[in-house]
């Protein structure tokens, strides 16, 4: 054929005056390994390796997906109008993947039923248009030849024989068992697929041999070319005197299902511009009108791809086209997976378990679904799904709710250590976070992923900016930086958050793609995915813009340990920062991990309830509780006050010891000091200067009156 079909096109060529000579290569292990591998296989090795071998490949339209980066996009080089002769739904389905024209039929095959005629005519019975009819058919005239020692007749193939073979099998025997013609495939965890795996396993029982359903493939051709079965299901092969070639039965008649194999054509991306133009002129010949009637359907009767040949009477004298037009093709699916083979071999397997019954039809087409969809977050099909979703709500009520608090004037000097507004950003970004996570409901996109990311790193920039801003004001040493930011706290606030905002919108620049999670006998998902360089600088620029932040906030904490004003926040706003810190950690290592995606998000989502629910009653709650309980009993429950002549009895006993030891040691560490240590030992005194300041003051007043032991600040000193 291939040789053939080489001769026709460098005829056209030559009589066209094209300058184009195609040559074909025929399939050889050799030109990849002494092992024997597939054809499939040999043709993905060369994609991988960017080739330039070959211009042309034919490939099976199931690998579109894998094959996807190296075949070119054929709008760029056939015209339009011919493209739209592939329009057909059908036909476009295994031309087109992500609104790309990846490859062209040359020809096809449908799957089909073959019909005894020599015992249908015996027993006087038509053709069966459903699944109930062959069986009632088949198991009476199996019964009345036993009667007549026939007992090589066989009731039906199966036609499980191969991989390829067995997905087509149970793809299109669910197709036939929707609800009407014109309603789509039912899906693999529904009642129908159910009936329809419970309807083949009662034909195997009642009209099959053991065995039969699965064995080898030209042992089903053996068999009908000597009129041995009854029904056959097997791709068209022609004619055959003793058969009729009709449409495979469905659940309720007029519905069918043929499941379609093809045969495509697409272009090596890795070729010359010249050459692609070549090839594209090749293409363009063998999928012409005028080709597919002379090669396809006159020299070779096989289907042709273009439907509106089927309404050609010339081409209506090779082929069948009444039949052609009533089958009901369906594809199998070329989107599921990157690895088809590892794919279809699972469902080979586990069709193989349900027939051997090791497994029920319900549990087989489960695993099946697992196998072949995307699963998403779903409230419907999800019960973990929707608990977390109430929580999440609940959380955002708790949230939105604890504005009430800081407007109640009994309340308000609980909630001094920032203004109104500031409170207002803290609980604003509280709540992008808790939305951040209602994103990920429903069907995943690269919306989805943006929106996500910009609502959750805008939402924890948002809870730590007003910390920040309070924390620069009453920053111990007096300044001007601290002044300014004091009379423009919001500006402040805008513009940190707005910083963050930018990186969010430039980061669309390069934009996030859904990776494709396979999981071995679980679930399959989609993953918000940056791959490519500019989209992980921007990533990462965002978490050191927050780690900055929130190092940033950590050191002013420690810093303002000991200032008397803000004593008791400063200690509340550790607690809260600590417990942000650990939710940003535990969130980014869920980022890697890939399992089961139902866990991942059930973790994900409690972590951020938890640690959000935990912030908000401690900031909100708990905190007036112990100060209302501490006015109560006139104590303060959070220090211990203790007189300073204790604490002068501590100091004195330290510095003698200290004294001690120092002068013991003095000599020998003398001659080890270096400039570089006395910097170290400089800039360590300032920072513990500032540590155990208890006012704002002047940087020289803070340096001296630590030099004079100023931990001590009305007689008692606050230890924690």
């Amino acid at each position: 054929m291939y040789e053939n079909i080489t001769d026709y096109f460098n005829e056209y060529s030559k009589e066209n005056n094209l300058n184009i000579k195609l040559e074909s290569s025929i399939f050889s292990d050799k030109i990849i390994t002494q092992e024997k591998v597939s054809y499939d296989n040999a043709l993905e090795y060369l994609l991988y390796r960017k080739s330039q071998k070959y211009d042309i490949y034919a490939f099976d339209p199931v690998y579109m997906k894998q094959y996807s980066k190296h075949l070119e996009d054929l709008k760029y080089y056939i015209p339009q109008e011919h493209l739209d002769m592939y329009s057909e739904p059908t036909m476009k389905e295994i031309s087109v993947f992500q609104d790309k024209w990846l490859g062209l039929p040359f020809f096809i095959k449908y799957m089909v039923l073959y019909a005894n005629n020599i015992f249908l005519n015996k027993y006087n019975k038509p053709i069966p248009k459903t699944w109930d009819e062959l069986h009632e058919t088949a198991k009476y005239i199996l019964e009345q030849e036993r009667l007549l020692n026939n007992t090589e007749l066989i009731g039906y193939n199966g036609f499980f024989s191969s991989t390829i073979d067995t997905v087509c099998g149970v793809t299109d025997l669910i197709y036939s068992f929707r609800d009407s013609k014109n309603s789509p495939f039912p899906g693999f965890n529904s009642e129908n697929a159910i009936n329809s795996l419970n309807k083949i396993m009662e034909l195997k029982n009642d009209i099959s041999p053991d065995g039969m359903f699965t064995t080898y493939e030209d042992y089903s051709y053996d068999m009908l070319f000597e009129s041995k079965l009854l029904f056959s299901k097997m791709w068209d092969c022609g004619q055959n005197d003793d058969y009729t070639m009709t449409l495979m039965p469905g659940n309720n008649e007029g519905v069918s299902g043929s499941c379609i194999e093809a045969f495509s054509l697409g272009i090596n991306k890795y070729i010359s511009e010249e050459h692609k133009k070549a090839a594209a002129e090749v293409i363009k010949y063998f999928t012409s009108m005028e080709a597919q009637k002379k090669l396809i359907i006159k020299d070779y009767k096989l289907f042709t791809p273009l439907m509106s040949l089927y309404d050609d009477e010339e081409s209506c004298t090779f082929i069948n086209c009444e039949l052609g037009k009533q089958l009901q093709g369906i594809n199998r699916d070329n989107s599921l997976a990157d690895d088809y083979d590892n794919y279809a071999t699972k469902i080979e397997k586990l069709i193989y378990q349900f027939l051997s019954n090791e497994k029920t039809a319900q549990e087989v087409l489960i695993e099946i679904e697992n196998i072949t969809k995307i699963h998403f977050i779903s409230i419907k099909s999800m019960k973990e799904a929707l608990i977390i979703f109430i929580l999440l709500l609940i959380t955002l009520l708790v949230v939105l709710l604890s504005i009430i608090l800081i407007f109640i004037p009994k309340l308000k000097p609980y909630f001094n250590f920032l203004s109104n507004t500031m409170w207002l950003i803290y609980i604003i970004g509280n709540s992008l976070i808790i939305f951040s996570e209602i994103f990920y409901y429903g069907i995943l996109s690269v919306f989805k992923c943006h929106m996500i990311n910009s609502l959750r790193t805008v939402g924890y920039i948002g809870n730590f900016t007003p910390i920040l801003c309070q924390l620069l004001i009453k920053f111990p040493i007096i300044n001007k930086y601290s002044k300014w930011i004091e009379k423009h706290k919001l500006l402040f606030n805008l513009f940190v958050i707005s910083i963050e905002i930018l990186f969010n919108i430039l980061s669309i620049i390069s934009p996030y793609k859904l990776e494709d999670i396979y999981v071995e006998d679980g679930q399959n998902y989609n993953k918000c995915h940056i791959n490519n360089f500019i989209g992980n600088l921007f990533y990462r620029i965002q978490n050191i813009y927050i780690l900055i932040i929130y190092i940033g906030i950590i050191f002013l904490i420690f810093l303002e340990w000991n200032i008397q004003e803000t004593f008791y926040y400063i200690r509340i706003f550790f607690v809260v920062m600590i417990m942000d810190g650990l939710s940003l950690i535990l969130i980014e290592i869920i980022k890697t991990l890939n399992f089961n995606f139902k866990i991942l998000y059930t973790i994900r989502s409690v972590i951020i309830i938890l640690f959000l629910l935990t912030n908000q009653i401690y900031l909100f709650g708990i905190q007036i509780i112990f100060n209302i309980i501490n006015e109560k009993k006139e104590e303060d429950l959070l220090f211990i006050k203790v007189p300073l002549s204790t604490i002068n009895q501590c100091a004195t006993s330290t510095t003698n010891e200290s004294s001690i030891s120092h002068q013991s040691n003095i000599s020998s560490d003398k001659n080890d000091k270096s400039k570089t240590s006395q910097t170290t030992n400089k800039r360590t005194s300032i920072v513990l200067s500032l540590h155990n300041s208890v006012n704002i003051e002047t940087y020289d007043k803070i340096i001296n009156n630590n030099s004079n032991n100023n931990s001590i600040n009305n007689n008692f000193y606050y230890i924690i």
